[in-house]
């Protein structure tokens, strides 16, 4: 320590800053009393950061929470087309409301993506299909997080580009967990919190109130006329009630899924890691499928197509003069055929997705072999 005080000393006199007549032991006093001092009494105490949430996020949440119970309800869609059909375009038009008055700016790329969640909606209404009224209720809400996403600027590029398929894991598998505990905290923070807390501890009173209640109706039903006057008053099956507690549990980790994705679109400033560097670096090392591979992956479909095309044939040259399948309609043989081409559009781009993600380039990022089979696939 000794050496290190007159070290610091001879510094100070060479450069200046202590007179050379200066007292050593004075000087050395007073180096040693601030190597002495210790350094986090100096510096400043971090403060504790509660976050506040806007009213409009607050009041976002229980929206969210209440989507989450209708979307339980709503299962599976097949029982309810209509309904899960409402159900997609409330949540686009609300969350819309909702993020307009957030100051999010809508790029074409969101607009594009609102527009086609909707229009494949209307598969549910006009599809028959289970499996296309299934897969057309996942492709809208998938592209609803998209959606919610890319309105609010967080795409790794802007418009159109080769980051598509990141943005969508980013979007649906990253942000809504960067903030999935915040809905509760939206809902009883600001001047929510007066109003939430007496919601929870209503609720809560509810709650512990429902199994006593229910045993004591269940004692008190030997009485025919009070079980007549409950049939009257309760005309639902106690099942049913069950049935609606379970959705609202459920409800909660998906409302909160839901709300985690707003926030953290809002926010813009999570996930930064998930950038256009990082995701390049990831993209090249999983790009290590061989051409040859591909084009044994991609051979045996597109021979099945090039068949089928053989065999319609003469459906697709003589369908203006009769010749149909047999014991078929003109509406039987349109309506199977476009819901087929529907399902079959979805194999094939996910074979353009995986070619596009595991196919290996050469040293420019290109592949010539992939731009044909993705047009063949097309």
């Amino acid at each position: 320590m000794d050496e290190i005080r007159e070290g610091i000393i001879n510094s100070e006199q060479e450069a200046g800053n202590l007179p050379q007549g200066q007292n050593n032991e004075q000087s050395s006093k007073t180096v040693g009393k601030s190597l002495s001092e210790p350094i986090g009494d100096e510096m400043p105490q971090a403060e504790s950061f509660e976050r506040k949430f806007q009213p409009l996020q607050s009041v976002f949440a229980y929206i969210c929470w209440l989507v989450g119970y209708l979307l339980c309800r709503n299962y599976p869609v097949v029982s309810a087309p209509l309904g899960g059909f409402l159900l997609v375009i409330g949540l686009f038009t609300v969350t819309t409301v909702i993020l307009k008055k957030q100051g999010a700016d809508f790029g074409k790329v969101s607009v594009i993506s609102a527009v086609l969640a909707v229009v494949v909606s209307l598969g549910l209404l006009l599809s028959s299909n289970e499996t296309m009224q299934t897969l057309s209720y996942l492709f809208s809400l998938c592209v609803y997080a998209y959606f919610v996403y890319s309105a609010t600027g967080n795409t790794l590029q802007k418009g159109f580009s080769n980051f598509v398929l990141a943005d969508f894991i980013k979007a649906l598998f990253v942000l809504p967990f960067c903030n999935f505990g915040n809905m509760f905290k939206a809902m009883f923070s600001g001047k929510a919190r007066n109003g939430g807390r007496v919601f929870g501890k209503t609720l809560l009173g509810f709650v512990i109130a429902f199994v006593p209640t229910i045993v004591v109706i269940v004692l008190l039903s030997y009485d025919e006329g009070f079980s007549e006057i409950l049939r009257g008053i309760f005309s639902f099956r106690l099942v049913d009630v069950f049935l609606h507690l379970f959705s609202l549990g459920l409800g909660i980790p998906i409302g909160m899924y839901l709300f985690g994705l707003f926030l953290s679109s809002t926010d813009g400033n999570v996930a930064e890691n998930f950038n256009v560097e990082n995701t390049t670096k990831v993209s090249k090392a999983v790009q290590r499928m061989p051409t040859i591979t591909a084009l044994a992956a991609s051979i045996p479909l597109l021979a099945v197509y090039v068949v089928f095309f053989i065999s319609q044939w003469k459906y697709y040259i003589s369908g203006f003069v009769g010749v149909l399948p047999d014991e078929g309609s003109y509406a039987d043989y349109a309506r199977e055929g476009f819901f087929q081409l529907c399902l079959v559009s979805v194999i094939n781009f996910i074979a353009i997705v995986v070619l596009s993600v595991f196919a290996r380039r050469d040293d420019n990022g290109k592949l010539f072999v992939l731009k044909v089979l993705s047009i063949l696939f097309s």
